[in-house]
């Protein structure tokens, strides 16, 4: 599945020779053709559903690509794990998530839902159960995907040649 998926890429754009010489590449350098960025391997996969998970639970939607890419690159996670996460938070889903977030940022301060009247009550004052309801599922559902994909996917690994396995 992953040499399909691979390929569709190359199809559609996506490639070294068409990244090469680009304004990307010359921002980024040589950083940007790491293997740990592009290839689906378990613990750049785990790292960037930890990044993306935490990156797209911040309640900036604009903002979020512009965070989450160079953190995968610091951290070396697949880049395209981090974009299709971040992607699940998006216009259409804000309205079920952000809610959800305040309940929870409430509950982890102690406060009252109903402490709010959303008619004077200035935004700021919502801010902060909002970013850490955010902060509270970002980090709960990251290091929930990162810890089963470091335990369930178990890395094939190939008899070396010359060793006389079968």
């Amino acid at each position: 599945m992953t040499f399909g998926f691979l390929r569709w890429l190359h199809r559609r754009g996506v490639s070294r020779g068409r990244l090469r010489d680009t304004w990307l590449h010359r921002v980024l350098g040589d950083r940007l053709f790491s293997k740990d960025l592009w290839a689906f391997r378990r613990d750049a996969v785990a790292r960037g559903w930890f990044i993306g998970a935490v990156v797209a639970a911040t309640p900036l939607l604009g903002v979020q690509l512009l965070l989450g890419l160079p953190l995968a690159l610091l951290g070396r996670a697949n880049l395209l794990v981090v974009i299709a996460l971040i992607f699940t938070t998006n216009p259409v889903t804000a309205g079920l998530f952000y809610p959800f977030a305040f309940l929870v940022g409430c509950r982890v301060m102690g406060r009252p839902v109903n402490d709010f009247h959303w008619d004077n009550t200035p935004v700021w004052h919502a801010g902060g159960p909002l970013f850490l309801g955010c902060a509270v599922i970002g980090l709960v559902v990251g290091l929930t995907g990162y810890i089963l994909l470091r335990l369930l996917w178990r890395e094939r690994t190939s008899p070396a040649k010359g060793s006389g396995e079968i």
